[in-house]
């Protein structure tokens, strides 16, 4: 029996015999539920980003609809001021012209004209006052004045029955009539919420109005408690 064979290894000069190293279990591939739910939630992820992306965009549309509509009233408001005034004179010089005619005692037909010319012109006074008790008789009965079309035609109307005077006046009259017409006619276009914000600055100056009146009321109360 060799001795080196049951020797000790440290005894002896050979190498110490290599022991195999513990396998590892092979790598495991991902499956096919991990992928689906990578993908899913990619897609989860995109759509979130879409949808905050969306309502970023109609919240910043809605601010400048909002921002753009309040340029419009500031706008408007001066304008509805401006045409008040533009229409109120315009009405009163063709009443004024009108009472002219009908005091040199014309023939019929002129008459008749000068009796329309006069009607027109008060129904366009009455309209620029504002007051509740004319505003709604106008609205009701004479609603044609709130149409930008048929407001053209009617200041034509009156227009025409101007020049049919044969004068100077009349003539210069028409041209001022038929200027007031156009404008009317691109306000009434292109401001389409004219009528709604010309409600509430009238509804407005009612309530002040209404103040003044009870003021007056209340003092002369007051006044009549205490004498």
């Amino acid at each position: 029996m060799n001795d080196s064979s049951n020797a000790p290894s440290w005894l002896t000069d050979d190498p110490p015999a290599a022991t195999s190293a513990p396998s590892l279990p092979p790598p495991s591939t991902p499956t096919n539920d991990l992928t689906f739910d990578a993908t899913e939630n990619q897609s989860a992820a995109s759509s979130m980003l879409r949808s905050v992306g969306a309502s970023a965009d109609a919240a910043a549309e809605k601010a400048a609809e909002e921002a753009a509509a309040e340029e419009d009233i500031k706008a408007l408001t001066g304008i509805i001021i401006f045409m008040r005034f533009i229409n109120f004179a315009s009405a009163g010089v063709v009443i004024a012209k009108s009472i002219i005619v009908m005091s040199f005692l014309p023939s019929p037909g002129d008459w008749v004209l000068a009796f329309y010319s006069l009607f027109f012109g008060i129904l366009i006074a009455l309209q620029e006052t504002q007051l509740v008790f004319f505003r709604t008789i106008i609205a009701m009965n004479f609603g044609f004045l709130f149409n930008s079309i048929l407001r053209f035609f009617f200041y034509m109307l009156m227009a025409s029955i101007m020049l049919s005077f044969g004068d100077l006046f009349g003539d210069i009259l028409a041209i001022v009539l038929c200027a007031v017409a156009l404008f009317n006619t691109y306000v009434l276009c292109r401001y389409p919420s004219y009528r709604k914000i010309r409600e509430q600055l009238a509804q407005e100056e009612d309530k002040r109005i209404k103040e003044k009146i009870n003021r007056q009321v209340r003092k002369q109360v007051v006044r009549s408690m205490t004498s």
